[in-house]
C-alpha cells in the first residue's frame, strides 16, 4: 500500500502545464482567426505539387568536405548551445528530477503479479468456456494461463496491471498472433499481427472510434483505458519530455505544404522589394497587393525562381532540429515557417552554418557555432507551438509523435524486466538470447522514421522526402519463433555473425510479386551498423497463414540475410576465391554459365541493370562494373541459404554441373574451416528451389518487366484501398464524401477567400443547406449578410426566388439558426483565448 500511496502522490501533483510551458500569449478567437488567414493565404497562387519540383530536394553538391565538416561538428555545436527553452523552465522548477522520479515510479508500479491475478480472475468468470477447452476446469497458476493463452508474454501480462479490464484478444488465437498494437495517452490497443498495414499507415483512413469521439483506437482492435493513476502519469510524462526540437519538427511536418508555397512567395517578395524600381512597383503596391496580383510577367517570376535557386545553392546548412543537411527546398520551407526572411538566406556570399530551434523561433549559427540571428516563427505558428504544449498530451490519435516518443523511450526498458520462462513465448525468446545474444521484441512496436531522402525496399517503393513515417513491427508468434530458432540451430555458431535483434515489420513490400521478382532475398535486410535482421511480412498475414512456399522463402530469407554479415567476416582470400567461382559479375551470360546458379540469375541482373531501377530506386550505380560487387555478394548469400536449407537439391544440381560443384565444395570447406565442423544437410524443405522458381515464373507471366510489376503492385494497392473503403460505406452517403469534386473545391476556395469571417460563415452554412446543384457564388456575400441582419423574412424570400425548390418557411427557420450562430461568434470573439492551465 505504501508503494501505491507514493505513486498516487506523484501523479496527482499540481497541474504541470503551468510550469513546463512558455508563458501563454493572450489572444482572442478573432485575432487567432486573422493570424490563421494570413498564414494560409498564399503569397502566390498554385498548389504544393506545382511548387515541390521547383527547388532541389537534395543538399547542394560541390564541396563534400564542407558537408562532412558540418555533420562531424554538429555534436560539438549542440554542446555549445546545450539549451532547450522548455528544459530550462523544467530545471528552474526542479521538474527534471521529478521526471526521473515519475519514470521510476511507473516502473515500480507496473506489476506482473497484479496483471496475472487480473487475468486469472477474468478467465474464471468471463472466459470460463476457454478454460474448459484445454481441459483445465479452473485457472489457478501461470502454467494454466500459458496453456490457455500460449502467445502471451510476461511483459504483456505486466501491462494488464496498468489498464482497466483484460484484453480478450489473447483468447482468440485463430485470428493471428495477439499482441499490444499501439499505446496512446489514454490506454493500450490490442489486436493481431495480421492487421492490414494499409489501414495503419495510410494518411487518411476512416476511424469510427475517433469519429464517435471515443478514442484514437483504430477499427479492428480493442482498446483498454489505463487505470487513472497510470493515465495521469503518462500525461505528465508527455509534458515533461516536450522539447523545442520536437515542436519545430512537428511544425515542419504538419505545415510543410503551406510553408513551401509561403516561403517561395516570401523570398520572391523580398527580392522584388530590393529592386522594386526595375519592376515599376510603388511601395503601396508592394504593401497591399498579393504577389500573384502584382504586374509581374511569368518570365520575371521564372527569373526570380532561378535567382533563388542560385542563392540557396551556396548555402550549406545543417538543421540541428531535424538532424539533417538542408536542401534548397528545405530552406524555402523553413522560410515559410518564419516571421521574416533571414538575411543570410539571400546573401550572395557562400555560407556554412547551422539552424537551431529555440523557443518560439530558430537561431542561425555560423560554422564555429556563433549566433548570427534569431528569427521567430510566423505569429500563427507561434500560437500553434504554444498550444501544442498544453494540448499535445490530450491528443489520442495514432499519429501523435509525442506519445510515440514517450512509449518508445520507456516501454522497452520497462518490459525488459519481465521474463518468465514458464511462458512458451518467453522461453523461446530466452533461448535466442542465451544461445545467440539475439533479442526478440515481446510485442508489436510502433516507431518513427524521418525520411531524409527517398528510401526504398525492393522495387521503387520510394517515399516523399522530409516526412515522418510510422513503422509497425509484427510480434513474432510461437510457431514462427520456433521455425526461426530451428533454422539458426542448423548452423555452427562460428558461422553466425553478430545479430542483436530479429524483427518482422510492416513495409511497403507487401505483395508476393515484389518479394519474388528478384529472388527470395528481396524482402529482408541485414543492417550492418545496428546488427539487426528485419524480415518483412508477406501480405501482412500471420506466419501460420503462410503457404508452404511462403514459409520456406521466409526461412531462406533469414539465412540469406545473416550470410550478408558473414560475407564481411570472410578473409580477403576466401572472398577472392568466391569471386572467381561466382560468375555473377560476368557481363555476358552463356547458356552454359547459367547452370552455375541455383536461382534465376537473369532476373536478378535484369532488375539491377534496368534504367528505371536506377532512376526510381537506387541512384547509386550507373554502370555494370559498379554493381559487380553487389552481384558477387548476393550470389554468395543465395548459395549459402541453398546449402543450409536445400542441401539435397543443391547437391543434385551440383552433380550435373562442374561450376555448381565447385561452389558446393567451397561452402562445405567454409563450414569445416570457419564453422569448425563438417556439416552437410539432407532435411526436406517445405518447398524446393524448383518450386520457388515455379512460383516466380507463374507471377512473371502476369508481370514480366519491372514497369509491369510496378503497375501490377499499384493495382493491387488500389484494390485493397477500395476494399478497405467499402467496409465503411455504411458510414458515408457515397465515395464523394471522401473525395471532393472539382466543383466543390472551387466552391470551398471561394468561401475560404472571404476576408470577413462572418461572410465565410454564412456562405459555408448556405453551401451545406442548399441543394448540391446550387452554386452559391451567385450570392453576393456582403449584400446577403446585410439583408439577413436587417430582415430574415426578406432574406428567406430572396433565397426561395433564387432556388425555387426551397420552401420559404423552412428556409426562414434555417436562417434564424444562422443568425443565432453569427451572434454566438461575436460573443466568442470578445473572449480571450483560454489555455488548459488557466482558470
Amino acid at each position: 500500500m505504501a508503494k501505491r500511496k507514493k505513486f498516487h502522490a506523484l501523479v496527482t501533483r499540481a497541474n504541470l502545464a503551468t510550469l513546463v510551458g512558455w508563458k501563454p500569449t493572450q489572444i482572442t478567437v478573432a485575432e487567432k482567426r486573422e493570424m490563421t488567414r494570413r498564414f494560409h493565404s498564399q503569397e502566390q497562387g498554385g498548389t504544393y505539387s506545382e511548387f515541390i519540383g521547383k527547388y532541389p530536394s537534395q543538399p547542394p553538391g560541390g564541396d563534400g568536405k564542407v558537408q562532412h565538416a558540418l555533420v562531424k561538428s554538429c555534436a560539438a555545436i549542440m554542446a555549445m548551445h546545450r539549451a532547450d527553452s522548455l528544459e530550462l523552465i523544467r530545471k528552474r522548477h526542479g521538474l527534471d528530477e521529478y521526471r526521473q522520479q515519475l519514470i521510476e515510479a511507473i516502473a515500480e508500479h507496473l506489476s506482473f503479479e497484479q496483471g496475472l491475478e487480473k487475468i486469472l480472475q477474468y478467465l474464471n468468470t468471463i472466459g470460463r468456456d476457454k478454460v474448459r477447452a484445454p481441459g483445465i476446469g479452473t485457472a489457478r497458476t501461470l502454467e494454466d494461463v500459458a496453456n490457455i493463452m500460449p502467445e502471451i508474454s510476461a511483459a504483456e501480462i505486466a501491462w494488464v496491471s496498468a489498464i482497466k479490464g483484460v484484453p480478450h484478444a489473447y483468447l482468440e488465437q485463430g485470428k493471428g498472433v495477439p499482441t499490444i498494437l499501439d499505446f496512446n495517452i489514454d490506454g493500450i490497443e490490442f489486436g493481431f499481427d495480421g492487421l492490414n498495414s494499409l489501414d495503419l499507415q495510410r494518411e487518411t483512413s476512416f476511424d469510427p472510434y475517433a469519429a464517435a469521439g471515443f478514442t484514437g483506437a483504430n477499427a479492428g482492435v480493442t482498446f483498454h483505458a489505463f487505470a487513472p493513476e497510470f493515465a495521469k502519469a503518462f500525461k505528465a510524462l508527455a509534458l515533461l519530455i516536450l522539447s523545442d526540437a520536437f515542436i519545430y519538427t512537428r511544425l515542419h511536418t504538419d505545415y510543410q505544404s503551406n510553408a513551401l508555397i509561403k516561403g517561395d512567395g516570401k523570398l520572391k517578395r523580398k527580392l522584388i522589394e530590393q529592386d522594386a524600381q526595375s519592376y515599376g512597383l510603388s511601395p503601396e503596391q508592394l504593401e497591399t497587393g498579393r504577389l500573384e496580383n502584382l504586374p509581374i510577367t511569368p518570365k520575371q517570376f521564372a527569373a526570380l525562381e532561378e535567382k533563388i535557386r542560385t542563392l540557396l545553392s551556396s548555402k550549406y546548412l545543417y538543421d540541428l532540429g531535424r538532424e539533417c543537411l538542408c536542401s534548397p527546398k528545405d530552406i524555402v520551407t523553413i522560410t515559410g515557417l518564419l516571421e521574416r526572411v533571414p538575411e543570410t538566406f539571400l546573401d550572395e556570399k557562400l555560407f556554412r552554418g547551422y539552424l537551431l530551434p529555440f523557443g518560439k523561433g530558430i537561431k542561425i549559427l555560423d560554422q564555429e557555432g556563433r549566433e548570427l540571428a534569431y528569427v521567430p516563427y510566423d505569429p500563427f505558428l507561434q500560437i500553434v507551438a504554444q498550444e501544442s504544449l498544453y494540448y499535445e498530451p490530450q491528443n489520442i490519435s495514432r499519429k501523435n509523435q509525442l506519445l510515440s516518443m514517450v512509449f518508445d523511450s520507456y516501454a522497452s526498458e520497462l518490459e525488459a524486466r519481465f521474463v518468465d520462462i514458464r511462458l512458451p513465448l518467453d522461453r523461446l525468446r530466452e533461448q535466442f538470447r542465451i544461445k545467440y545474444g539475439i533479442l526478440i521484441p515481446s510485442r508489436a512496436v510502433k516507431s518513427l522514421r524521418e525520411e531524409k531522402q527517398p528510401l526504398f525496399h525492393a522495387f521503387a517503393a520510394t517515399t516523399g522526402t522530409d516526412t515522418t513515417i510510422f513503422e509497425y513491427s509484427l510480434k513474432i508468434g510461437l510457431f514462427e519463433l520456433q521455425a526461426l530458432l530451428d533454422t539458426l540451430d542448423k548452423l555452427p555458431k562460428a558461422l553466425i555473425p553478430e545479430i542483436r535483434t530479429i524483427r518482422r515489420e510492416y513495409e511497403s513490400v507487401t505483395d508476393s510479386v515484389d518479394m519474388l521478382l528478384g529472388g527470395f532475398f528481396t524482402y529482408g535486410q541485414y543492417l550492418r551498423n545496428t546488427k539487426e535482421i528485419i524480415l518483412y511480412s508477406a501480405e501482412d498475414r500471420a506466419f501460420d497463414d503462410f503457404t508452404a512456399r511462403e514459409k520456406q522463402i521466409y526461412l531462406d530469407t533469414l539465412v540469406h540475410e545473416l550470410s550478408h554479415g558473414l560475407w564481411r567476416n570472410l578473409s580477403p582470400e576466401l572472398q577472392l576465391r568466391w569471386c572467381e567461382l561466382s560468375k555473377a559479375d560476368a557481363e555476358e551470360l552463356t547458356d552454359e554459365m547459367k547452370g552455375a546458379f541455383v536461382y534465376d540469375i537473369e532476373q536478378l541482373r535484369e532488375i539491377y541493370l534496368r534504367k528505371e531501377f536506377f532512376e526510381t530506386v537506387l541512384e547509386l550505380a550507373q554502370t555494370f562494373a559498379e554493381l559487380a560487387d553487389t552481384f558477387i555478394e548476393e550470389d554468395f548469400c543465395n548459395h549459402f541459404a541453398a546449402y543450409v536449407n536445400h542441401g539435397s537439391e543443391f547437391r543434385a544440381l551440383a552433380g550435373n554441373n562442374g561450376d555448381l560443384q565447385e561452389k558446393y565444395r567451397f561452402l562445405k570447406e567454409l563450414f569445416t574451416v570457419y564453422g569448425k565442423e563438417e556439416r552437410e544437410y539432407a532435411d526436406e524443405p517445405l518447398a524446393t528451389l524448383a518450386e520457388i522458381d515455379e512460383e516466380k515464373a507463374k507471377l512473371l507471366q502476369q508481370s514480366r518487366t519491372l514497369e509491369e510489376a510496378l503497375r501490377y503492385r499499384q493495382r493491387l494497392h488500389i484494390k485493397r484501398e477500395a476494399d478497405s473503403i467499402r467496409i465503411w460505406e455504411s458510414f458515408f452517403p457515397s465515395l464523394e464524401a471522401l473525395h471532393e469534386t472539382a466543383e466543390e473545391r472551387v466552391t470551398w476556395k471561394y468561401i475560404d477567400r472571404q476576408e470577413n469571417p462572418e461572410y465565410a460563415y454564412v456562405l459555408q452554412e448556405l453551401h451545406q443547406y442548399l441543394p448540391s446543384t446550387a452554386d452559391i457564388r451567385i450570392i453576393h456575400p456582403a449584400k446577403f449578410h446585410a439583408l439577413l441582419e436587417k430582415d430574415v423574412s426578406r432574406a428567406a424570400a430572396y433565397l426561395t426566388q433564387a432556388f425555387p425548390v426551397l420552401e420559404e418557411e423552412e428556409v426562414r427557420e434555417f436562417l434564424l439558426e444562422v443568425l443565432e450562430g453569427l451572434q454566438h461568434m461575436r460573443k466568442e470573439e470578445e473572449k480571450p483565448l483560454a489555455f488548459a492551465d488557466e482558470k
